[in-house]
């Protein structure tokens, strides 16, 4: 049904379908989640307990709004409909639990008597696989497919990529294995779950074959930074990033058991200095660059960053002023020309 812009009682207008069009006759078509999937819908509660008869439930549903919205199908297609690329996503629950919800109560000798409560499932969607078709120039069809899993913390613990040649051939099959602070055993690590840092992918092995062929693993430090209260604050900040160095592929138990005795022994990347509030500033790399981050008094991303090819990598470099205003700039120095250019997001 039709509803007013202007009388949607602060509900969300959501859309089941969306037609983009362009000038040349071309469109994209887009498909979404919404209520008209029973799955989506808001659900009544999953148990009701207590004296209901007198003690009257108020009115209680679990929420589906994180399974509305969600993108289930895009198709491209050419001015003659001719469809050049289709993207399928499916989703599934994780992370199921359910919660009491207290609804009514009395008091009964100065305590609280609980008299009716109902129990609400709660879960999450997850992405669990992305088909792509693609249109090639000769007319035919390429079929590329991910697919995803996640750990008991909705994290995600595998992503496995291969193409679709005919029915059920995979080729070109690859998996990449994500690692977090609770697959690992150094102290630092155990700090920062107990600081919440549950979701920082500290390492990553891809796969082919079920053998691990490639991997890289980073180190955090512990470092205290001032903040705008009194006291300092204790945070976790990555120090080194290694690569493996892996002569035949190991098996993921193997590898998974001592990781680092896979990784070259100079790190491609070595943070080495911060300021005092956590940024880092200079950055030194395995084949001899250095990278230095210039941040302002509150910014969240470097404002600046000066590269070179001749900073040492033991070493750390004298800072330096530059002005923002000579971003096109080359500046002589005894490290022959260092290149100043704004920054880029990937450090």
């Amino acid at each position: 049904p039709l509803m007013p812009l202007s009388d949607t009682d602060g509900r969300h207008v959501t859309y089941s379908f969306v037609r983009e069009r362009f000038p040349d006759g071309s469109y994209i078509d887009y498909k979404f989640t919404n209520s008209d999937d029973p799955d989506c819908r808001d659900k009544d509660p999953e148990t009701e307990v207590g004296r209901l008869d007198k003690f009257p439930l108020y009115p209680s549903f679990t929420s589906r709004s994180l399974y509305r919205g969600l993108l289930k199908e895009k198709t491209a297609c050419r001015a003659d409909g001719v469809v050049v690329l289709s993207e399928t996503y499916n989703y599934a629950h994780i992370g199921t639990q359910s919660f009491k919800s207290v609804s009514q109560h009395r008091y009964v000798n100065r305590l609280i008597v609980f008299a009716a409560y109902v129990v609400n499932p709660c879960d999450y969607p997850a992405l669990v696989s992305k088909e792509v078709i693609r249109r090639m120039d000769d007319g035919t069809y390429l079929t590329d497919v991910q697919e995803y899993s996640y750990n008991n913390l909705r994290l995600p613990e595998s992503v496995k990529q291969f193409r679709k040649v005919g029915a059920g051939v995979e080729t070109d099959s690859s998996t990449e294995v994500f690692y977090y602070p609770k697959d690992r055993t150094e102290g630092v690590f155990a700090l920062m779950q107990e600081a919440g840092m549950h979701g920082v992918t500290v390492g990553k092995a891809t796969l082919r074959d079920g053998n691990v062929i490639q991997a890289t693993e980073s180190t955090y430090i512990e470092r205290e930074v001032d903040t705008d209260m009194e006291t300092a604050r204790t945070v976790y900040l990555p120090q080194k990033t290694f690569t493996s160095q892996l002569d035949t592929p190991k098996t993921l138990s193997t590898f998974q058991s001592s990781p680092m005795s896979y990784m070259k022994p100079c790190p491609d990347a070595h943070a080495k200095v911060w300021d005092s509030r956590g940024n880092v500033k200079f950055v030194g790399f395995r084949k001899g660059a250095g990278s230095e981050y210039h941040w302002s008094t509150r910014s969240s991303q470097p404002v600046l960053k000066v590269q070179s090819e001749d900073i040492p990598f033991n070493s750390v470099r004298k800072s330096h002023s530059i002005r923002i205003g000579y971003l096109s700039q080359e500046y002589s120095t005894n490290f022959k020309t260092i290149e100043v250019k704004p920054f880029e997001a990937s450090l």
